[in-house]
C-alpha cells in the first residue's frame, strides 16, 4: 500500500514539472517559464518560481510549447539572409513596441 501510495505521488509530481510552457527562439535557446500573454508584437512570460514578467519580441520567437494543454503555437519564421536576393525578407520595425526584449 505505502509503495503504491509513493507511486501516485512520484506521478503527481511529475505531472507537475511537466506543465512548464516553453519558448523556444530563433537563436536556438529555449526559455521555460509560464506564459502569461501573447501580444501583437510581444510574448510575456514568468520564468519558474519568479513573478516578474518578461517581454520578448515575437520577431525573437519561433514557437511556443504550452506545458498544461501540450499546445504548439507557431509565432514568426526565422529570417535568413544569404544573399542580395534576400533583402526582401527584411522587416524593418519602426515602432518600439514591436522589438523590445531579445
Amino acid at each position: 500500500m505505502k509503495r503504491a501510495l509513493s507511486l501516485v505521488a512520484l506521478a503527481m509530481s511529475m505531472l507537475a514539472f511537466g506543465q512548464v510552457d516553453k519558448i523556444y527562439k530563433h537563436n536556438g535557446e529555449i526559455v521555460e517559464g509560464y506564459v502569461k500573454r501573447v501580444d501583437e508584437f510581444t510574448v510575456e512570460y514568468t520564468y519558474q518560481g519568479e513573478e516578474t514578467i518578461n517581454t520578448l519580441s515575437k520577431y525573437a520567437v519561433n514557437k511556443i510549447f504550452y506545458g498544461k494543454s501540450t499546445r504548439i503555437e507557431d509565432i514568426s519564421e526565422k529570417i535568413e539572409i544569404t544573399d542580395d536576393k534576400d533583402w526582401r525578407k527584411v522587416i524593418i520595425l519602426e515602432d518600439k513596441k514591436t522589438c523590445c526584449g531579445s
